[in-house]
């Protein structure tokens, strides 16, 4: 009884070295005598092959020949040998692949190292490959700065750096992950914020006609922003909420969290939280000295929950019209003739309610989801929506 099988060689897809070189195994491990491995050849290898084979051969037959006149036949009929120094150019030109590991690409720089004839420099040669072909920067300049570095030492410190690199990347996006925040991107540019309402509405363009200045749009929608009030009739925030107008007077401004309270900065609920822009304690990163050091403009907002670290002043930097000089260009929106400053910058853009309630309060204001984030930081829920 034989020992493992040889299937058919399939002439498209198989490799012919290989092949025979499986076939000198079987030979070997079922001790098949050399009488006895052309007939072997012939009978395993498949009549597609064979038919190949006896055309090679012609005017003989194959069952003439010996063994090693056969598979060499074969070979140069499948596998040419090719130019050596094209092989060559081949290998040196070899990267990387982005989706490919450092074991697959040493694989690869092995099987066409076959046919460079590199002899005894075959070594040095895999080396230089692997160190200048690898897609990562600094895993190349950690293997620079090896001395006496031989092809196993590299490949065994590129594997080692390639799997810490991995790691990392995936602690840096679990990371980045649990902080993410579900909202749309709102950039602040023009004049002064006078009121505490904005109205996003779609052509990334911004409102000026002497009202809010923060980010104005129009198109399909417009976005009501502003904490100050809600559409479920609950608040009234213009008129509760105007900084040191009424209820705030006597108040002063806490350096912790940018709010107007009677309480000492000491005793201010956010005096333990750490800023997200200098990783220091003490205060929140609307007033972190990093930040806040150009011009300001203030918005009132509401603090209803205590694991959001909002707080009643929202601080934010923007550029005022007379810094920036900015493009105004005419819109017509609801046969609402405005004039509106152009902000290629935004996601999102906004108006106040003060120009909804004076210019489009005959339009139905609509509950809105958009949760609204200025380039500082800060959130901002609109009070709705407008469709037109």
């Amino acid at each position: 009884m034989s020992v493992g099988k040889i299937s058919e060689f399939k002439i498209h897809t198989d490799d012919w070295r290989l092949y025979i070189e499986r076939l000198e195994q079987y030979f070997l491990v079922n001790k098949i005598v050399d009488d006895l491995k052309v007939p072997t050849l012939i009978t395993v290898m498949g009549a597609e092959s064979y038919e190949l084979l006896v055309s090679l051969c012609t005017p003989t037959k194959p069952s003439e020949k010996t063994f090693k006149d056969l598979t060499a036949i074969m070979e140069r009929h499948l596998q040419p040998k090719p130019s050596a120094l094209a092989e060559r150019y081949k290998f040196r030109h070899r990267k990387q692949a982005t989706n490919e590991s450092i074991a697959e690409y040493v694989a690869i720089l092995k099987r066409m190292s076959k046919t460079c004839e590199f002899g005894l420099w075959l070594e040095e040669s895999l080396r230089d490959q692997l160190v200048c072909g690898l897609s990562s920067e600094m895993i190349r300049q950690r293997l620079f700065a090896e001395e006496n570095l031989d092809f196993a030492k590299a490949y065994s410190l590129a594997v080692s750096l390639a799997a810490a690199e991995k790691d990392a990347a995936v602690v840096e996006g679990s990371c980045k992950k649990q902080a993410e925040v579900k909202v749309a991107d709102c950039q602040a540019m023009a004049g002064a914020w006078q009121r505490n309402a904005s109205v996003a509405t779609g052509d990334r363009a911004q409102a000026s006609s002497g009202q809010s200045g923060v980010n104005r749009q129009f198109g399909q929608r417009a976005h009501f922003s502003t904490r100050g009030q809600q559409t479920n009739g609950q608040r009234t925030g213009a008129a509760a909420r105007q900084p040191a107008a009424a209820g705030q007077r006597g108040q002063r401004q806490c350096s912790v969290c940018g709010g107007s309270h009677p309480e000492a900065p000491a005793q201010c609920k956010f005096a333990r939280y750490v800023c997200r822009v200098c990783n220091r304690e003490g205060h929140l990163r609307r007033v972190c000295p990093n930040v806040t050091g150009h011009h300001r403009v203030e918005a009132m907002t509401d603090m209803d929950t205590d694991d959001s670290d909002e707080v009643i002043v929202v601080s934010m930097n923007h550029l005022s019209v007379s810094d920036c000089k900015p493009i105004m260009i005419p819109i017509n929106v609801h046969n609402k003739s405005l004039s509106m400053e152009l902000d290629t910058g935004c996601a999102v853009s906004c108006i106040s309610l003060e120009l909804y309630q004076r210019e489009f309060a005959d339009l139905e204001l609509n509950k809105s989801n958009v949760v609204l984030r200025y380039y500082t930081g800060e959130l901002v829920k609109p009070l709705g929506v407008i469709n037109h």
